[in-house]
């Protein structure tokens, strides 16, 4: 998370696994604005891709889509 002034923020989340039959990569980038001491808003773009390629089966997917989150702390 890169933090700017007036409660903005730019969040960079990104997860991959691999493995012997396929793998997986999983990335988001969103922008977020803070509304109090606890409460974050947040939207930007997410992106899936992976897949299996074994005797079995074949099959590889790239989704793209927006999302949005609202953040509430403890």
């Amino acid at each position: 998370a890169w933090e700017w002034g007036g409660g903005w923020r730019l969040l960079l989340d990104v997860d991959a696994l691999a493995g012997g039959p396929g793998r997986a990569e999983d990335a988001s980038l969103k922008l977020g604005k803070d509304l109090g001491d606890r409460v974050m808003l947040s939207a930007g773009y997410r992106t899936l891709e992976g897949g299996a390629d074994v005797d079995a089966v074949h099959a590889f997917a790239w989704l793209h889509y927006a999302v949005g989150s609202v953040v509430l702390g403890f």
